[in-house]
Formats: structure tokens, C-alpha cells, sequence
């Protein structure tokens, strides 16, 4: 079972406030999938 979009941004909103850098670290592989994913679709 996976976690709702909404979960998940709720999540990483808890994560931030306990350590910004993680969610730094989540940011930075989020944005790399999506260039990732972009260049696939092309």
C-alpha cells in the first residue's frame, strides 16, 4: 500500500520541522526523477 500524495506532503512537512536537511535530500531526488522522467517522455 502506498501513501497519498496528501500524506506524503504532510510527511515531509513533519520531516522538515524534526531536520530541514532531509527533506533537502528528498527534494533533491524528487527533482531529479522528474528531469529523469521528462527526458523519457520525449
Amino acid at each position: 500500500m502506498g501513501w497519498s500524495l496528501q500524506y506524503a506532503a504532510n510527511m515531509l512537512e513533519k520531516y522538515a520541522e524534526l531536520d530541514p536537511d532531509m527533506t533537502d535530500k528528498v527534494l533533491e531526488k524528487v527533482e531529479r526523477r522528474e528531469v529523469r522522467d521528462a527526458s523519457r517522455a520525449k
